[in-house]
């Protein structure tokens, strides 16, 4: 039986640099594991008259590359970002089954949890006007307080404005040590966001305080993903802990992780296992929810949450590709396992979930 390829297009110049190195050992090592083989496609390699495409694979002796028939199953990291890439997307989505991660903003994702039982998770947040922006988000403030703007597909933590209301006026979380007014912090956000409102949305969303015992920010990421058996799973949830001062949790930001029972048995207002499950549960109907109206067959999930003082649970977003260096053996196994079953291939061993 000829076997099974697991090709992966990545839109980088380098594509042997297409995803971090402990990832791709992890991959091809489960990928052997079950008597495939993972290979790398060469975006750049692309032509409309030809049916086959430069795809690199790794053995013993390094990389080795060949011109080839599109593999088995194909997963897509990254968007295009010029015309051939484009027309290469169109002709894996038109030759052979293909994974194709693509996130929602954070506005959409309310919309879809709307009159849902998981409407009590969302946050109160709002999409900023491109026109009356500052009496907008004056307005917001006014309603809600403390509030963080950022903008509304995830960034990795980058660009987050924290706007805290103290009882002298606001303060901004790059500017600790002034205070000021609110016309004046009003004034403040438009002069860093004003000229990418023209391209980029942004949304303005209430401040949940969500602090660890030591009173650094903490959230909670819930790592998703399907299997063999094409359904969610859980692959690992833990708890993220802010650098000292800082208000962003992103690993990416200088962040801490750690194992979530630890964290969760600190909690004064209800029990660790009580939150643990609440959690796993939401995490995973949640991606159910989302992934029944994604266009492409959607694989994984990193769901951000919040613990506030009460111990009640917020979601924050939804990420496509969540950071994983630390479980990216746990995260190989569903990769391989789902990519095989969406093409409907067979392992050489035992794919229960």
């Amino acid at each position: 039986m000829p076997t099974p390829r697991i090709g992966y297009v990545s839109f980088r110049t380098d594509i042997q640099k297409a995803m971090p190195p402990m990832r791709l050992r992890a991959l091809h090592a489960e990928a052997i594991l079950h008597g495939a083989r993972i290979e790398l496609l060469d975006w750049s390699d692309f032509r409309e008259d030809s049916d086959k495409i430069l795809v690199w694979t790794w053995s013993p002796s390094g990389w080795q590359s060949e011109r080839k028939y599109l593999s088995d199953i194909t997963v897509i990291v990254g968007s295009p970002v010029n015309e051939q890439q484009r027309r290469l997307i169109e002709w894996i989505k038109a030759t052979r089954p293909y994974i194709y991660d693509i996130g929602i903003n954070k506005l959409k994702l309310a919309a879809l949890l709307h009159s849902t039982q998981y409407e009590r998770y969302l946050i109160p947040d709002a999409q900023i006007p491109k026109e009356e922006s500052g009496e907008f988000i004056a307005n917001f403030l006014t309603k809600y307080g403390s509030s963080v703007i950022k903008r509304s597909n995830a960034n990795k933590g980058v660009g987050l404005l924290f706007v805290l209301k103290e009882q002298s006026g606001w303060r901004i979380s790059d500017k600790k040590n002034i205070i000021f007014t609110l016309t004046e912090i009003v004034n403040e956000i438009m002069s860093r966001i004003k000229g990418r409102l023209a391209y980029r949305d942004f949304v303005i969303q209430k401040y949940i305080k969500s602090t660890a015992t030591d009173g650094r920010a903490a959230d909670i990421r819930a790592h998703v993903q399907r299997g063999y058996d094409q359904t969610w799973g859980i692959t690992r949830v833990y708890v993220r802990l802010a650098e000292v001062g800082s208000l962003a949790t992103n690993i990416s930001l200088g962040g801490y992780q750690g194992p979530l029972m630890k964290y969760l048995e600190l909690r004064k207002n209800r029990s660790a296992s009580e939150i643990e499950a609440e959690i796993q549960q939401a995490a995973l109907e949640i991606a159910e929810i989302q992934s029944a109206t994604s266009p492409h067959p959607l694989s994984e999930l990193g769901l951000d949450f919040l613990l506030d003082d009460e111990d009640k649970i917020w979601l924050v977003e939804t990420n496509t590709h969540p950071q994983s260096s630390l479980h990216e053996h746990e995260r190989a196994i569903d990769t391989v396992n789902y990519a095989l079953a969406l093409a409907g291939l067979k392992s050489n061993i035992s794919v229960e979930k």
